[in-house]
């Protein structure tokens, strides 16, 4: 056997990298790659013929297969959705009849997937770990307390995932929990594979971009952002907002009918886009925002839309949340608002008002900087080993 082993890692994540889920696994991956392990990709999405190399899948030199297909119809999907666990146990079986598999990583967890994974790895002697990335709030899911979203995450969360014993935990808050809980634990905040990303040259003139992409939901305060930008006159001609993801039917909805009048002639929206389109417009933005609450789900996630874009040399507009005041420096790697409400957005934007071009230069390469040192994947390479390999 090549290498020091097979490492399987399978979630609901969207393959080959089409949300969050996909992006921790992608770069988890190639950092248990650089420390010479063989990889593979277990998860949901959509195969790409192209990607399809000596009778695999291939994304980004990482093995990837798809067991659940997105492209179904709803029928088979809720069918294929029910049997997922039983379809990865069926697949890593196959690998393992032909290469041992040393580890499994089950990334972006749920009860009904943990379940039967941990006791097929406990029965075949594999090494079992948990990506433990979320603590949701009861709020954040339809139906509430006994919709089954929440009865399978919290079940999950307080009854299933320390049977795996190993733990990696997103942020600080999950790590104290499941080393209380008698879990060994790794903590492994969003990593990205900052080689593969370049920073595109920005314009650190006034009028700023100021980005956001994705639907903000009940985490991101995108509304409080737009209303605090909104509410002082004077900042017009020195910012544009550019919203990927949302479209102005969705921005009426989170304003007030003046405020979307005003929204409608400083506000670019550009509805869904492609990933690696978005990606283009974070990167050429100046600044992006991110505004969460100071609440538990916001304390144990860690932002992928921070990462990514410090990774794109994009320095953002934030409060502090989850373990971000470990890394964030104010007005050097990033721009930080007092909390998520509009008045304290206005705050930061009136101190970027107050910088020079050399100024907002220095916060994009401090914000590669941080990237670089503090979430590249390949920095976390010899802690995953370490923790994969002890027994």
């Amino acid at each position: 056997m090549d290498g020091l082993g097979k490492i399987i890692i399978a979630g609901a994540f969207k393959l080959p990298e089409n949300d969050a889920g996909a992006t921790r696994a992608v770069h988890m991956a190639r950092s248990m790659i650089a420390s010479g392990y063989d990889v593979c990709l277990l998860g949901m999405g959509t195969s790409s013929p192209q990607h399809y190399v000596d009778g695999k899948y291939v994304y980004n030199d990482i093995e990837y297969d798809v067991i659940l297909d997105s492209n179904q119809s709803v029928f088979k999907k809720m069918i294929a959705f029910f049997m997922f666990p039983y379809d990865i146990i069926k697949k890593i079986k196959q690998i393992h009849s032909k290469t041992p598999v040393k580890a499994i990583i089950i990334e972006g967890p749920s009860a009904s997937l943990c379940r039967p994974l941990i006791k097929f790895a406990k029965k075949e002697n594999i090494k079992i770990i948990i990506d433990v990335v979320e603590w949701f709030n009861i709020t954040h899911f339809k139906g509430g307390l006994f919709s089954m979203e929440a009865i399978n995450h919290l079940f999950g969360f307080y009854k299933t995932y320390h049977k795996a014993e190993n733990i990696i935990a997103i942020s600080s808050l999950i790590e104290d929990y499941y080393e209380k809980a008698g879990c060994k634990t790794l903590l492994m905040p969003v990593t990205y594979d900052t080689s593969k990303y370049t920073v595109t040259p920005k314009n650190n003139s006034f009028p700023l971009t100021l980005a956001y992409a994705g639907m903000p939901g009940k985490k991101d305060y995108i509304a409080n952002a737009i209303k605090g930008y909104l509410s002082v006159p004077e900042l017009y001609e020195k910012f544009r907002i550019r919203l990927i993801g949302i479209s102005f039917d969705n921005l009426k909805q989170m304003l007030t009918e003046d405020e979307f009048n005003k929204a409608q002639k400083h506000i670019q929206c550009d509805g869904k886009l492609p990933v690696d389109t978005a990606r283009e417009a974070i990167s050429a933005a100046d600044f992006t925002v991110l505004l969460r609450p100071n609440e538990r789900f916001a304390n144990a996630g860690f932002p992928t839309k921070f990462v990514e874009s410090i990774t794109l040399g994009t320095p953002v507009i934030l409060n502090l949340t989850s373990d971000l005041h470990r890394y964030v420096t104010d007005s050097v790697n990033c721009i930080v608002s007092k909390d998520c409400e509009p008045a304290s957005f206005a705050e930061a934007l009136k101190k970027i008002a107050a910088l020079s071009s050399d100024d907002i230069n220095k916060l994009s390469k401090n914000a590669r900087k941080l990237a670089e040192n503090s979430f590249d994947c390949c920095n976390f390479s010899n802690a995953l080993k370490c923790f994969i390999e002890v027994e």
